[in-house]
């Protein structure tokens, strides 16, 4: 059994500055259709042994509309692959800025999504918006995703943060550290730190890149600034990030590095309709097969 990110779609309703998502028109035409999506997680169910998948984007919740309405029937399409035996299980985690997650659009979720992690990247609503997370129609972030993430937790879901480190808040997350400590009414089970990850422009990476040892030394600090919570915190860095990524594209095509005269180069494969099984994939990608499943085997 194997896990596996599927980033739905490229789609936001934010626009923060350091993401890495191509949001050009080419690239949202390019996305598969909602049924088109349906199929391809039946293939990675059937075919690929698919039993823990984590919807990400872009924002998920936003995939071709604005009101969910698409998002709400993939998650009813998802429900056939729940199953009190583990080996049929498939294990959902939700990935989302949580905006859209009205209390109505929750209650789909229930009995479907295992998990649901929210990020957050600053404790101060001027970082946030200097990140650009708190611009126009989605002023008040940060009080608005609590708001949210109160809804998601007294509805019995486990809570994960996931908050992308860089200079510009790396202080703010510290804020957050001792905010989180206080609300002890929201089920925080973990929290994930990523590194900042460049992406080619070198103003923006100028601005967020973070060398190691200052990323890492937050770590001890948002240890000591929740105790006594038993949140698990755990830290990613770009070589970490690199190495294990292996995620499903909108539009149907696995994004993967791999190693070319010493450089790790990122690739794509064809698009998934055209495997039928991992080895068809890890022939045609020349995917490193012990290290796949070192990093991605479920279960």
């Amino acid at each position: 059994m194997y896990s596996l990110y599927y980033m739905l779609t490229s789609r936001c309703n934010l626009n923060c500055r350091y993401c890495f998502r191509d949001s050009s028109k080419h690239s949202i035409d390019s996305e598969l259709s909602v049924e088109e999506i349906k199929t391809a997680i039946r293939k990675l169910y059937y075919d690929f042994d698919i039993r823990k998948i984590t919807l990400s984007g872009g924002e998920p919740t936003f995939l071709k509309d604005n009101n969910c309405e698409n998002f709400i029937n993939l998650i009813e399409f998802l429900r056939q692959f729940k199953s009190k035996n583990k080996t049929d299980n498939l294990r959902i985690i939700l990935i989302t800025n949580a905006v859209l997650l009205t209390p109505q659009v929750i209650n789909y979720l229930v009995g479907v999504v295992d998990r649901v992690t929210v990020t957050i990247d600053a404790y101060d609503d001027i970082i946030l918006r200097m990140i650009g997370r708190n611009n126009g129609v989605y002023d008040s972030y940060f009080e608005r995703s609590f708001s949210r993430i109160k809804l998601l937790s007294d509805m019995g879901f486990e809570i994960k943060l996931h908050s992308v480190v860089s200079p510009v808040n790396y202080n703010s997350l510290i804020d957050l550290g001792r905010y989180i400590k206080k609300r002890t009414d929201i089920n925080i089970v973990k929290w994930k730190f990523f590194q900042y990850m460049g992406f080619g422009n070198h103003s923006i990476d100028l601005e967020f890149q973070i060398d190691n040892e200052k990323y890492f030394s937050l770590k001890k600090i948002i240890e000591k600034e929740i105790a006594p919570r038993s949140i698990e915190i755990s830290f990613k860095s770009v070589a970490n990030q690199e190495a294990s990524l292996f995620d499903l594209l909108p539009d149907g095509k696995f994004e993967y590095f791999i190693e070319q005269d010493g450089v790790k180069v990122r690739k794509k494969s064809k698009k998934i309709f055209e495997y039928t099984s991992w080895y068809d994939l890890f022939e045609d990608c020349q995917i490193d097969q012990e290290m796949f499943r070192k990093l991605h085997t479920y279960g």
